[in-house]
């Protein structure tokens, strides 16, 4: 359906909470189909790991290394270290547009925005006044 709307210049917008559980319902070819065909993916806020590595792949990188140790439970242990892929989890936002490099963008919230920032009231949760300095200005 991607490929057939794309011939009659029609735009989706897919909104996908994780690509694994795509995979999981629609199979894996699905998910490669999905990714090649899109032209703009917004990545947000990524915790799984396999999630991870995909993003990894797509930005031409692959996972850190993370270095771990153990001492053990008692005295006489002997203390251990493990070398071991690591997935770089992140809560920033990933834009990919076409052929062009990716964007990494910043989430910030509308009390940091100028002129929003004069029209926002209290937290509702804390009772206080938001916090954040200025970082846009429309």
């Amino acid at each position: 359906m991607l490929t057939l709307a794309r011939e009659f210049k029609i735009r989706l917008w897919l909104i996908v909470q994780e690509l694994e559980q795509w995979a999981h319902v629609y199979g894996r070819e699905s998910l490669e189909t999905l990714l090649s065909q899109t032209e703009v993916k917004i990545i947000v806020g990524v915790r799984s790991y396999k999630t991870c590595q995909l993003i990894s792949d797509i930005l031409g990188e692959s996972t850190i290394k993370a270095l771990s140790h153990n001492i053990g439970q008692g005295m006489f242990d002997t203390p251990t270290r493990l070398l071991q892929d690591a997935a770089r989890r992140t809560d920033d936002t990933i834009l990919f547009v076409r052929n062009h490099r990716p964007i990494r963008l910043y989430k910030i919230g509308y009390h940091e925005i100028k002129p929003w920032s004069k029209w926002v009231g209290v937290n509702p949760l804390l009772g206080k006044p938001f916090k954040g300095k200025m970082r846009l200005r429309l």
